[in-house]
């Protein structure tokens, strides 16, 4: 199966590889297959350098060791996707619906 991350999970599994978010990417990479958009890797590189400047080499190298699927659609028109609590979420969302990524979304606004 294809599953899409975002930043939060990269994040928490790359300085607590021991934690739940940790085990369950470890997972992923190893029994599926990891897919994450530019949108994300752009998001985790900001964080990392707002917030650990000093890990900034951790990160890089901790990508370069994950096996994944890079994918980059241009959104044009952000309306046509599903209203979801975490706006900065959207890019994720809507380039895991590009993907045809199958879908679960505990987030979605009714």
């Amino acid at each position: 199966m294809r599953s899409m991350v975002d930043a939060n999970i990269i994040i928490s599994a790359g300085l607590f590889p021991k934690s739940n978010l940790g085990k369950i990417l470890s997972h992923v990479v190893e029994n599926h297959e990891l897919v994450i958009c530019q949108y994300t890797l752009n998001e985790l590189e900001n964080v990392f350098k707002n917030k650990f400047p000093k890990r900034i080499e951790y990160l890089k190298k901790f990508i370069r060791r994950l096996k994944y699927e890079l994918v980059d659609v241009e959104i044009i028109n952000y309306k046509k996707y599903p209203n979801i609590r975490d706006i900065d979420d959207l890019p994720v969302l809507a380039n895991a619906i590009e993907s045809n990524l199958p879908l679960f979304m505990p987030t979605i606004i009714p």
